[in-house]
């Protein structure tokens, strides 16, 4: 079975690129895979030399839709794909093979994401392109198959599961100095940046040998004035910042709309402290691991309580989703699709 996957988002940063590398890390040799690239040192991010790369030139922001729309396709035929797999939440008009698309969120198209009104026209186009021309859907959270279920009544025409990501994105080392506050966010309205500053300020002063990081791509400058004060390390490469996560003492996430939430995760696989938004798919996901950022409290309740719970002991919770499974169970999809 020839399968052709989109991993153009390799090397962005962010949470898609995290799953797309560490989905396509752990497959199996049991299909012939066909890997869209658009930067030519993806190959040494997704390290597998038995696939068959292909690289996209020009692929960029104002290219992305021509070769999505019409490139995809034309390589489909080419190669004579059965399945293509498109797992940052897109699909195809033209169609030539079976089409396998995984939602993450629906966040972009919204109002309130802040992205400019051509990026959610585009995420509107591409989510109703997906409920029309995808034969299955796999979905990172129950949370986002119920939102599918309520805005599209034809899921139970289609194949579709969900398949969570998993916890292991960076190795546990064997060095745990404990000497930092992180803030691991993309730069953007969201992700609550300034909330998560004055958290951090506040509570260094109970910890006043933690120093404050900041870590992730600046998407709004005018958010970004906020971070003059603070230690800002922009985008940083894997090895890079599996160090300085290691060496984290408390982690702070308090976006207010996620799909997955991604460092949540990542860094109770790790075994650190970390603070996040109450919202239901962090409940879904992460039970009562964390310490909950809660709408219904104070700023001053709220730190009250983080820190009441620091002193606590941590929780070393053996149940940690896995990004092999993750594949395993991806790879099981697929095989639906066989002619």
């Amino acid at each position: 079975m020839k399968i052709l996957i989109d991993a153009t988002s390799v090397g962005k940063g962010g949470g898609v690129d995290i799953h797309i590398r560490s989905i396509l890390k752990n497959f199996s040799k049991d299909f012939e895979y066909f890997i869209l690239i658009s930067d030519i040192n993806s190959k040494n991010l997704i390290k597998r030399d038995d696939f068959n790369y292909i690289h996209l030139h020009f692929f960029n922001k104002f290219t992305k839709i021509f070769y999505e729309q019409f490139i995809f396709p034309l390589i489909v035929m080419f190669y004579r794909i059965d399945l293509l797999y498109l797992p940052k939440q897109n699909s195809n008009l033209l169609k030539f093979c079976k089409i396998v698309s995984t939602i993450h969120d629906f966040i972009p198209e919204k109002k309130e994401s802040k992205e400019n009104i051509l990026t959610r026209i585009y995420w509107k186009f591409e989510y109703n392109v997906i409920s029309k021309k995808t034969d299955g859907i796999i979905f990172i959270t129950k949370n986002c198959m119920e939102i599918y279920k309520k805005r599209f009544k034809n899921l139970e025409r289609k194949k579709y599961c969900v398949i969570y990501n998993g916890f292991d994105t960076y190795k546990k080392l064997s060095i745990q100095y404990e000497k930092y506050i992180l803030i691991p966010s993309t730069i953007k309205t969201r992700k609550n940046i300034k909330l998560s500053l004055k958290v951090a300020s506040d509570i260094s002063r109970f910890y006043p040998d933690k120093k404050i990081i900041v870590t992730g791509r600046m998407d709004d400058r005018e958010i970004g004035k906020s971070l003059k004060n603070f230690d800002y390390r922009g985008f940083l490469d894997f090895e890079e910042f599996e160090r300085i996560f290691n060496e984290t003492f408390l982690v702070i996430y308090l976006s207010s709309d996620e799909g997955f939430s991604l460092p949540v995760g990542e860094s109770l696989y790790l075994n650190k402290r970390v603070i996040c938004m109450d919202i239901p798919v962090h409940r879904e996901l992460y039970g009562e691991r964390p310490i909950y950022w809660s709408l219904d409290l104070s700023y001053e309740e709220n730190i009250k309580k983080i820190v009441q719970k620091l002193k606590g002991e941590l929780i070393d919770d053996e149940k940690i989703k896995r990004w092999e499974e993750s594949s395993k169970r991806t790879e099981e999809f697929f095989e639906y699709f066989k002619r």
